[in-house]
């Protein structure tokens, strides 16, 4: 999926506000902090996540300050050669995903959030957050040269709470395997628990016989 255009009216510090994104990596810069970067990055997730008609709290945060009205969001994006506009009414809790390219729509949540779970290949805000932005104190650390490029990528795109490369979690699971195969390729001072199973099932097997 590529984002191509993103339309916001009423989301918080952005009363009314339109970006276009570019093919490749995006930038998004400001001159000072609190001038709607990361709110930029909010109104993203529920434009493709969340549901119009929840009541939940935390999305009655986004409202500008002072309106009457709640937000309204619109996605322009493509996929596979096919330009699909989302659009998102908070205040009327409408919701409907245009196939521009075909014509067809679609106008309930569920609909929507499993094409758009199909599109992306997840359903996760979280998984998403976590595979698709760099956020600003990421790329500091690039920068500032403490991290390798591909470790900071690295645990970028495996999420979590704690530092983890997902080099190294490969790495763990390679051991772990060789762990549990060891004596079936060559023979062991401690065998695996393969090779043990082996054993056992040879002489259970020789038992019956």
């Amino acid at each position: 999926m590529q984002l191509k255009k993103l339309e916001l009216k009423n989301f918080k510090r952005l009363v009314d506000f339109q970006a276009r994104f570019r093919s490749g990596i995006n930038v998004v810069k400001g001159p000072l902090n609190e001038m709607g970067k990361s709110t930029l990055l909010d109104s993203i997730i529920v434009a493709l996540f969340n549901n119009p008609k929840s009541t939940a709290k935390e999305l009655e945060d986004y409202v500008s300050w002072g309106s009457a009205k709640q937000y309204q969001t619109s996605l322009e994006f493509e996929d596979k050669g096919n330009t699909y506009l989302l659009e998102k009414d908070f205040d009327k809790g409408t919701i409907r995903l245009i196939d521009k390219t075909t014509g067809e729509g679609l106008d309930t949540f569920k609909e929507i959030s499993e094409k758009i779970s199909e599109l992306l290949g997840t359903s996760s805000d979280n998984l998403f957050l976590c595979s698709s932005c760099i956020r600003q104190d990421q790329v500091s650390e690039i920068s500032s040269g403490k991290k390798e490029i591909s470790e900071s990528l690295e645990e970028i795109v495996s999420g979590g709470k704690e530092s983890t490369l997902a080099s190294q979690v490969i790495q763990k699971l390679d051991d772990k395997i060789s762990e549990i195969r060891k004596g079936l390729d060559r023979p062991a001072k401690i065998d695996g628990s393969l090779k043990s199973l082996k054993k056992q099932l040879e002489n259970s097997s020789r038992d019956y016989t």
